[in-house]
């Protein structure tokens, strides 16, 4: 495998390339894999601004998570249980919510400046979610439920401290 041109300005080994451990032309090696000088990988600080946000966030990204997770949970719950048919509803909206969720704590995380719209949407959908939740006497509903109402509120004041 011979070198790449990076841009037709220098030659760059791929990655890879049985250098792992050795700084290459590009930049260091991570992992084996070959990263351009500067380059962020995940985990990085991205810089001050994202950092405070991520900060300042924190609670709403980890109410976003455990929600999801929970969600996720009661849906695999819902669909075992003998009246699955009349869970419907509770199942799609479960889904939404944990979709939602995870790309909520996900644009929170990278500081994204749609983080603080979608937060309200979020809320909107975690409300919704407790409630149909709450019509069922499961365990694994109403834990549900409670996740979803924490996760509201967190989301609802994230919201209102982002908007300008």
């Amino acid at each position: 495998m011979g070198d790449v041109q990076d841009r037709g300005t220098r030659p760059v080994s791929p990655p890879l390339a049985g250098r792992a451990g050795k700084a290459g032309p590009v930049g260091p090696h991570f992992g084996g894999r070959v990263y351009p000088e500067g380059a962020v990988r995940f985990g990085q600080e991205v810089g001050a601004v994202v950092e405070s946000s991520v900060q300042e966030w924190q609670a709403c990204i980890d109410a976003c998570t455990r929600c999801a997770r929970a969600c996720e949970e009661c849906i695999t719950s819902c669909l075992k249980e003998p009246d699955v048919q009349a869970r419907v509803r509770c199942v799609q909206l479960l889904r939404d919510c944990a979709d939602v969720c995870t790309l909520s704590a996900a644009l929170m995380a990278r500081g994204s400046r749609y983080a603080g719209q979608l937060a309200g949407v979020c809320a909107t959908a975690c409300d919704d979610c407790a409630a149909e939740c709450e019509r069922f006497q499961d365990e694994h509903c109403q834990d549900c439920a409670r996740h979803c109402r924490h996760c509201a509120e967190e989301c609802r004041l994230m919201s209102e401290r982002s908007r300008p």
